[in-house]
């Protein structure tokens, strides 16, 4: 599972991207721009590479529309499992099983970036 941690990392970096507009230059929100008596509390900090993010934008672009409704589901819109599982009108078990498919095609995307389309039956029988 540790080998797929740096693929999280890509996809909460990409969401973070996505946020502030395919082009944040990776800089968080400035300080002087924060009301001290504000009640939504601020996001965590995500730093943002443009060349990486995308990379990943491309990379989720070429999986299937279901999951890519999972990738924005779990990492753009942070929604809970099932939630996403309504979206892709799946079950919630379902939905954490396409969350972990996903992370490998996304790994194999970004690991073979000349691929037009990732070969979803090998990728789909290293999950199970």
């Amino acid at each position: 599972m540790a080998s797929n941690d740096w693929v999280k990392d890509r996809l909460r970096s990409w969401a973070a991207w996505l946020h502030k507009g395919n082009g944040g230059r990776g800089y968080g929100e400035s300080s002087l721009t924060i009301d001290e008596a504000r009640t939504v509390p601020v996001r965590p900090f995500v730093a943002t590479f443009e060349d990486e993010c995308e990379r990943t934008h491309k990379a989720v672009l070429k999986l299937p529309l279901d999951m890519r409704k999972v990738a924005m589901g779990f990492y753009v819109d942070g929604l809970p499992a099932c939630d996403v599982a309504k979206r892709v009108k799946v079950s919630e078990r379902q939905a954490y099983h396409m969350k972990k498919t996903l992370h490998v095609m996304v790994k194999y995307c970004l690991e073979n970036q000349n691929v037009k389309r990732p070969p979803f039956h090998l990728l789909l029988q290293s999950v199970q």
